[in-house]
């Protein structure tokens, strides 16, 4: 964050599972919320912990995009 100026760290919480046809055998999995994070410790000694960041969760783009080209389903901004 300090160096490039935008959170690259991301908590992703649900998971969705489906599959690519109805004779796929793969299921496939895919986060559906992004919640930016930042970690942090007190010293060179100590653990890490995670604290979450006063921006919105983010949906996951890829998915918003898929669901609505492969199976018609339009999810609208959460926020």
């Amino acid at each position: 964050m300090e160096e490039q100026g935008y959170n690259t760290l991301f908590l992703a919480l649900g998971i969705l599972e489906y599959y690519e046809s109805e004779n796929s055998q793969e299921k496939m999995r895919a986060p559906i919320l992004f919640l930016p994070v930042e970690l942090k410790r007190k010293s060179v000694s100590s653990s890490f912990q995670l604290f979450p960041l006063d921006d919105d969760f983010i949906l996951n783009p890829a998915i918003v995009l898929k669901l609505e080209y492969d199976f018609d389903i339009k999810i609208e901004d959460l926020n």
